[in-house]
């Protein structure tokens, strides 16, 4: 069964989903010389909790617009509630949808319709696709260390690009071998880049070893690397006021305040990247992705509990590290109908690989 990390909602960027999340999370601190109103603009945010009377039918979210409430319901054994999609809105429950097969090449199977890709076969237990050379319509048709270039005349499995070679973006699919990243054009150690180093902007999050960076004035393709900040010394988590900005503890960068998922409205500052526990979490996306047997995966099930050869204590951290960022403020006060409906990912996660 193929598991997907739910841990961002953007396009990705990245063939890593994890060093995607890592660079959508940072993508949050701006410095503050780059903000016009340090102030912000202050607004208040919604109310969450179970609803005190029964909802309508199969209804799990009501939203009241005079109190700016969401009113809520857990669904009954096997349906879920939609709230992603939707907003301001009520929701109404939906039966759990099971996961269609479709492994990528390298990934466990019984019979061929357990893969995916164009040409799926199934030999001896895993998946297999496409040998260098061999004509792809698309990335699960090609094997482990392979992709599938030229998209879509003429397109072929192709070697990724191994440490020194030319390389191009994740989205032209010349990318690097799972371990590297490619800056400016060439193939190079992931996470190989001090204080200071001038990097490719689109790569910058898979290349800085402090976990941060910011853009190089007037010249958005490229990134400095830099040291990470932090939040100021107070208890955490820090309160704060919706539509206002977080400080760093050296004032030089700033995130804004974000709402959380309680009964109050209450509001709280994000971990700055420098913060131990964010950095807990870098640490363990840098572990995994320098892994020796990252290579031996399809590049699409980087981060993903379908790479036999990815399981165990090293996936398990770094989801679980990952967990505990993403939901820092959204999993504040929350009431019982929170954790089921908004937050259940965090309160109650899938068993480890």
């Amino acid at each position: 069964m193929k598991v997907l990390i739910t841990l961002a909602v953007l396009p990705l960027i990245f063939a890593n989903p994890l060093i995607d999340h890592h660079n959508q999370y940072i993508s949050r601190f701006i410095p503050t010389e780059d903000i016009d109103n340090l102030s912000g603009t202050s607004y208040s945010c919604a109310n969450y909790q179970c609803s005190t009377t029964p909802l309508q039918a199969n209804q799990c979210i009501s939203y009241n617009s005079v109190s700016n409430t969401y009113n809520l319901q857990v669904c009954p054994s096997g349906q879920y509630c939609p709230w992603a999609l939707y907003s301001k809105s009520s929701s109404y429950c939906l039966p759990f949808v099971p996961n269609l097969p479709g492994g990528n090449p390298g990934d466990t199977c019984n019979v061929p319709s357990d893969c995916g890709g164009h040409w799926p076969k199934c030999v001896n237990g895993i998946c297999m696709a496409g040998d260098a050379g061999a004509k792809c319509d698309d990335q699960p048709d090609c094997n482990v260390g392979l992709a599938c270039y030229n998209i879509p005349s003429n397109s072929t499995c192709q070697p990724q690009k191994s440490l020194g070679q030319q390389c191009g973006s994740y989205l032209t699919m010349n990318n690097c071998q799972n371990n590297l990243a490619c800056n400016f054009g060439t193939c190079q150690k992931a996470f190989s880049m001090g204080v200071g180093a001038i990097v490719d902007a689109t790569s910058a999050a898979s290349l800085c070893s402090t976990g941060f960076y910011t853009y190089v004035k007037n010249n958005l393709n490229k990134a400095i690397c830099a040291k990470a900040p932090k939040s100021p010394n107070l208890p955490q988590p820090a309160k704060c006021t919706p539509g206002t900005y977080c400080i760093s503890a050296d004032g030089q960068y700033a995130a804004a305040c974000e709402c959380g998922f309680n009964s109050n409205g209450s509001a709280y500052c994000p971990l700055f990247p420098g913060d131990d526990l964010y950095q807990q979490y870098f640490k363990a996306v840098v572990a995994y992705t320098l892994t020796p047997n990252i290579t031996k995966c399809h590049y699409l099930d980087v981060g993903q509990a379908s790479c036999p050869y990815m399981q165990g204590a090293i996936l398990n951290n770094v989801i679980n590290a990952a967990r505990q960022v993403e939901f820092f403020t959204r999993s504040l006060g929350n009431d019982q109908c929170i954790k089921s409906i908004y937050n259940s990912d965090y309160w109650y996660p899938s068993p480890s690989f």
